[in-house]
């Protein structure tokens, strides 16, 4: 019993999952580094995964399509032909959907079903292990911009350089790099706030402004933690190299 109790022990006190994160610029220079915390605390199961990006995708989705049923098609309240007598079969409407003119039997209706509800923890959870894939991974990388960022997509897509998919997170003070790269196929830029799960997996590279770091972690819920030294030596190694 002692041994166990002692490994655990030296397990708990050895264990470490700081992870070194990239500050750049947008045109990719290395600016300094970000120690990140708790990568191992958020792992989800991949059905939590397609659970969400499933509700995701209903929300979304616009039901146009609509066809009526006989209960909706306009006319036949009269009875065709008295139930007896005539030889032919049975008919209580011309709307029926057998006949030509009736309503649809199965067809696509514009009506909103229910939604799935998810709550927001295992949505935080979600987010979090996604980051924490791109982190592992080395295709995360904090992004510190001057204050007057380019306006022009043409500017914009000279600094990046690539055509990979990126995905920027910008915070949701900051629009105007949004305006400038929404032109470009191969760059995506999204608010911290509203960042959605399915961006974050189809993304090849994510730049999360240094601006919207705090955002992003209150959006995940502090499950992957930023710390505050390294993010004030990164800062003042851009203040000396000015």
């Amino acid at each position: 019993m002692n041994k166990k109790a002692t490994t655990k022990k030296i397990n708990k006190e050895t264990k470490t999952d700081l992870v070194k994160v990239v500050v750049q610029n947008l045109a990719g220079k290395k600016m300094g580094e970000m120690e990140v915390s708790g990568l191992d605390e958020a792992k989800v199961s991949s059905k939590l995964l397609a659970q969400i990006i499933d509700s995701n995708r209903n929300r979304q989705r616009i039901r146009r399509a609509h066809t009526k049923g006989r209960g909706e098609v306009r006319g036949g309240g009269k009875k065709p032909w008295k139930q007896k007598g005539t030889g032919r079969a049975r008919h209580s409407s011309t709307r029926s959907p057998i006949w030509v003119g009736g309503g649809i039997t199965f067809g696509p209706k514009a009506i909103k079903r229910a939604k799935l509800f998810t709550p927001k923890e295992m949505k935080q959870g979600a987010l979090a292990d996604v980051l924490a894939r791109h982190i592992k991974a080395g295709n995360l990388a904090v992004v510190q911009t001057d204050k007057d960022i380019p306006l022009k997509t043409r500017v914009l897509a000279e600094q990046i350089g690539h055509t990979e998919r990126i995905l920027i997170v910008t915070s949701s003070k900051d629009g105007s790099l949004q305006r400038s790269a929404r032109n470009l196929q191969y760059v995506e830029v999204e608010q911290a706030t509203q960042v959605m799960l399915k961006s974050l997996m189809q993304a090849r590279r994510v730049w999360v402004l240094i601006e919207a770091m705090d955002e992003l972690e209150r959006r995940i819920g502090g499950r992957i933690k930023l710390s505050v030294k390294s993010r004030s030596t990164s800062v003042d190694k851009r203040k000396e190299s000015k």
